[in-house]
C-alpha cells in the first residue's frame, strides 16, 4: 500500500497500486472534486479513469510514488472543502421525448404517472456525469429523481438506437451506438456524443453538468 502524507488522510479513503499505477478511493464528499481536478490536468498523466466512485491514474513513464505524489501536488493547489470547489462545465442538451414508446408506457405504469409529468420531471433534473462505461462515450449521470428511479428491466432490449436517454436506478445515461440495453428508454437526442475518430473523442466529461431541454 502506498504511503499517503498525514494531511491527505482526511480527504483521501485509500489506495489500491496498480502496476503502472493507483486506484484513489477519495471519502465520499470530495470524489466529485477530486475528478474534476484530474480530469482537468489528465494531460500530465497517460490515463484518468474515473469511475462511480473513484479514479485510477496511470503511467508507464513515472514510477507509482513519483505519480502519488504529483497527484498529491495538484489537489494541494486548490482548498477542497466540499463537491462544488470547481464550477462545472454546463451541457444543455435538446430531447425528443418518446410519447408512446414501450418502455415510456411501461415506466408510467409502473410509477402510476402520466408522460407529461414523467418528462416534466426527467427535465427537472441536473445531471452529473460520472463516469464512462459499459460501452465507449456512455456517460453514467447521477442525478436522477428519487420519483424516477426504477430497477433495470428484467429482459435487456436487442437493440437500443444510438442517441437514446435511458434511466436505471439512480441514473440516467446516453447510448452512443446500436446496442443491446437493459435500460428504460425515454428519449432520444440527434447530436452525436462520441466520436472515436475526434480527439477527445467526447465532448462531455466526468464532472460536467448535464439538462435536457424538450
Amino acid at each position: 500500500m502506498l504511503e499517503m502524507k498525514s494531511y491527505k488522510d482526511e480527504k483521501i479513503e485509500r489506495i489500491f497500486p496498480l502496476e503502472n499505477g493507483f486506484i484513489l478511493w477519495p471519502r465520499p464528499n470530495h470524489v466529485r472534486t477530486f475528478k474534476q481536478i484530474l480530469m482537468i490536468h489528465q494531460h500530465l498523466f497517460e490515463e484518468v479513469v474515473p469511475g462511480r466512485d473513484s479514479i485510477a491514474v496511470l503511467s508507464t513513464s513515472k514510477t507509482r510514488e513519483q505519480l502519488f505524489y504529483l497527484v498529491l501536488d495538484l489537489l494541494e493547489d486548490f482548498s477542497i472543502q466540499e463537491d462544488d470547489v470547481i464550477n462545472p462545465r454546463q451541457h444543455l442538451l435538446p430531447i425528443q421525448y418518446d410519447w408512446n414508446g414501450e418502455d415510456v408506457l411501461g415506466l408510467c405504469k409502473l410509477l402510476s404517472i402520466d408522460q407529461e409529468s414523467l418528462f416534466e420531471i426527467h427535465a427537472s433534473c441536473t445531471f452529473t456525469v460520472e463516469f464512462f462505461g459499459f460501452l465507449p462515450g456512455f456517460p453514467y449521470m447521477s442525478g436522477l429523481a428519487e420519483s424516477l428511479q426504477v430497477p433495470r428491466k428484467s429482459r435487456a432490449t436487442k437493440n437500443v438506437k444510438a442517441g437514446s436517454v435511458a434511466i436505471a436506478n439512480d441514473m440516467c445515461g446516453i447510448y452512443p451506438q446500436d446496442s443491446p440495453g437493459g435500460w428504460h428508454v425515454i428519449g432520444h437526442i440527434e447530436e452525436p456524443l462520441f466520436d472515436a475518430r475526434l480527439e477527445p473523442p467526447s465532448y462531455i466529461f466526468p464532472g460536467d453538468a448535464v439538462n435536457f431541454i424538450p
